[in-house]
């Protein structure tokens, strides 16, 4: 990605349980990469989020990054997902 580009992209995150689940998700990087809409939502059973990340270069070379899910999920509590891109 040219550097002072963007590319939005958006992973799911769905719910198989009986019961609600409270998501909190907060992303951690070098400043290339960061989280659109609210943070914080709900997945109804048997639903999905989509949750948006925009890739914004600020220097060339590689940017890694993570997202952090927290969840009220008895089993996963807490997700995390790598981010990586490249600034050209």
């Amino acid at each position: 990605m040219a550097v002072g580009s963007s590319l939005v992209d958006a992973f799911v995150v769905g719910n198989t349980g009986e019961e609600t689940l409270l998501v909190d998700a907060a992303v951690t990087s070098s400043g290339d990469v960061f989280l659109l809409g609210d943070s914080a939502f709900e997945v109804v059973p048997g639903g999905q989020q989509a949750v948006t990340v925009t890739f914004s270069p600020v220097a060339e070379g590689d940017a890694t990054g993570w997202v952090g899910i927290a969840s009220n999920d008895d089993d996963e509590p807490y997700l995390s997902l790598g981010l990586t891109g490249v600034g050209i």
